[in-house]
């Protein structure tokens, strides 16, 4: 799967850290639901969306994760062996996440990339030397469009990500290859590039270990 001087991009939300845990919490605190262990994010999201005022609680929900609780987000498993593959073989690596400053109804002014990086670096996901991502790799965008316009620009040859709505855009790079991640969900059909369950299929994929 890799190519010659492989330069690979990486989305941040539900692709390196996970949130279902933190969904499940929020979905009793804010819209009152029962705990449901083992519930995806989408899947409390399609419950939630689906309430009276869904849709405002569900962005308060947002609000909550990724702002006040970022950092009690878990890291999906494997990811640091796929980080050590690509250090052992000195590849470049960037995150590039459509990821906006503050949450459109948090209160409490918390900066979501601050918050987002704090995580990276208590996870041990940001690294000035080691396995790891290099601080001035990682980017944030405001819009979609702003995250696929950064792709190309880094020069990406692959880019993993959890959304099909990024990687099927109409303007993603053609030339670069696309991985989607899937965890715990049934793997879609129809697609025209691999699609993963897991770091550890990603990783034996990329490097055979």
């Amino acid at each position: 799967m890799l190519s010659q001087n492989p330069i690979i991009g990486i989305d941040f939300d539900n692709t390196i850290a996970c949130y279902d845990q933190l969904f499940a919490e929020a979905a009793a605190d804010i819209a009152g639901l029962e705990r449901s262990p083992g519930q995806t994010k989408k899947e409390i999201r399609d419950h939630v969306r689906n309430l009276p005022q869904g849709e405002a609680k569900w962005q308060q929900m947002q609000a909550e994760v990724y702002g006040p609780r970022m950092l009690q987000a878990q890291i999906y498993p494997d990811l640091h062996r796929f980080l050590e593959n690509c250090y052992r073989q000195d590849l470049t690596i960037y995150i590039v996440s459509h990821k906006s400053e503050f949450a459109t109804l948090s209160t409490d002014g918390v900066n979501l990339r601050t918050q987002a990086v704090k995580w990276m670096v208590a996870n041990r996901v940001l690294s000035s030397e080691g396995p790891g991502v290099r601080q001035d790799r990682i980017f944030f965008e405001d819009t979609r469009d702003d995250k696929i316009a950064r792709i190309s620009e880094l020069g990406c040859t692959h880019f993993i990500d959890d959304l099909v709505e990024v990687l099927d855009h109409p303007n993603f790079p053609q030339n670069v290859e696309r991985v989607h991640f899937a965890p715990e969900e049934v793997m879609p059909t129809g697609l025209s590039y691999p699609s993963f369950g897991s770091w550890t299929g990603i990783t034996l994929a990329f490097f055979g270990s």
